[in-house]
């Protein structure tokens, strides 16, 4: 039997837990210990129980970020931004990591944008897999690529940032006698395996290595069976978190009266009750995702790689409310395919009239079946067979 540890450092909602979640549990049904160190614990029950996975806390950052930059154009200034900006925050960050890695003692980690972890396993008798979308797995190429290229070029400040970045990092691997790193992008090279789930038109990094072989998005088959309410017109769905013109777009969707299914991770009673009407439902678990996506005739959503994917394969188009950087850069490929709008959150305006244009215009479902088509034999059950036969084998 071997041991397996998930790690999940950064990033937030269910999307790390959710593609962790199929390999870990074949694992536990092929007879192996699995182990999830995750970064927030408080929606794990729900993805989680009765999988028999172990479930622990992952060393964070708490409390205010210090000299946090405000609009990060690299993969470096991210992790200037979570933790790397002060020495001392750094080391107790590392040794955490280090400790919990020491006491697991596992024979493979698999690190889901996981890099403190990643560089902290160096020296470590353990075989390492990174997996994860293509922003949590950058490429290895020095300096990492600009994150903002629609800005002023700043080639200096983003290589004066991974500079620093690595410094720190090679001043604690020293104090573990573990040989330094040259640059960033060297600890996603310098493993095992790694399993990109993306498509290539998805990846953040566009112009990554030719050589990279591309899994595939996971697409969440658990949940309810979506219940669709009554109403006329087209079927919407709505993965949201909130923003500042959420009340605007929920308003809208009631005075529709489309058939319409609204799912909130931290749902806002006050919200559900001003908005909820016999065409629009707030539903209170999450739902099987390839069933909505099978159902609908377009979703709204943050950005949120594994759940648009979802959609894409299933041909049907989203409209993109991006609220975080990683999700920005994700909704633009998809609009670059044709089968996305992507209008500014905070221009309420703006995303009713987009709403409305892509319930109207059939070219953005017409380009969201390009995609399906494209990859009309994509399987996940059977890539996720062989992601856990590649770790059985390390483990050999």
């Amino acid at each position: 039997m071997g041991k397996f540890l998930f790690t999940w450092e950064l990033g937030g909602g269910l999307g790390h837990m959710m593609q962790i979640l199929p390999i870990a549990r074949e694992l536990v049904l092929r007879g192996h210990h699995a182990i999830c160190a995750l970064r927030d614990l408080s929606s794990a029950a729900r993805v989680f129980d009765g999988q028999g996975i172990t479930l622990l806390q992952a060393p964070v950052r708490v409390g205010p970020r210090q000299q946090a930059i405000a609009s990060p154009r690299s993969f470096a200034e991210i992790l200037h931004n979570a933790g790397y900006a002060v020495e001392l925050e750094l080391s107790g960050l590392a040794q955490a990591w280090r400790g919990l890695l020491e006491m697991v003692r596992p024979d493979v980690v698999i690190f889901d944008h996981s890099p403190t972890a990643l560089w902290c396993s160096r020296g470590l008798a353990m075989r390492r897999v990174v997996i994860g979308s293509g922003f949590c797995v950058p490429p290895d190429v020095d300096p990492l690529p600009d994150l903002r290229p629609w800005q002023p070029p700043d080639r200096q400040r983003i290589l004066n940032c991974e500079k620093a970045v690595v410094a720190k990092i090679n001043d604690i691997l020293a104090r573990w006698s573990c040989p330094p790193i040259e640059r960033l992008g060297q600890l996603y090279s310098e493993v095992d395996d790694t399993f990109l789930l993306t498509f290539k038109e998805l990846d953040h990094y566009p112009n990554r290595p030719a050589a990279a072989r591309y899994r595939g998005a996971w697409i969440r088959s658990e949940g309810a069976t979506p219940q669709w309410p009554t109403g006329a017109g087209k079927r919407i769905y709505g993965y949201l978190k909130p923003f500042a013109g959420l009340p605007a777009l929920l308003r809208h969707l009631k005075a529709r009266g489309s058939p319409t299914l609204l799912f909130m991770e931290r749902p806002d009673e006050v919200l559900i009750r001003e908005f909820s009407s016999p065409a629009l439902h707030f539903e209170p678990l999450p739902l099987d995702l390839a069933a909505v996506a099978r159902t609908c005739d377009l979703a709204i959503v943050h950005g949120t790689h594994g759940t648009t994917a979802s959609f894409l394969l299933a041909g049907k188009p989203t409209l993109q409310l991006p609220l975080l950087l990683e999700q920005g850069i994700f909704a633009g490929a998809v609009a670059r395919l044709g089968a996305a709008l992507q209008p500014p959150v905070e221009r309420p305006d703006r995303i009713i009239a987009d709403l409305e244009r892509m319930l109207s215009e059939p070219a953005f479902g017409h380009a969201a079946h390009r995609f399906a088509d494209r990859y009309v034999d994509f399987d996940p059950l059977a890539e996720n067979q062989r992601m856990a036969d590649r770790l059985e084998s390390l483990v050999r």
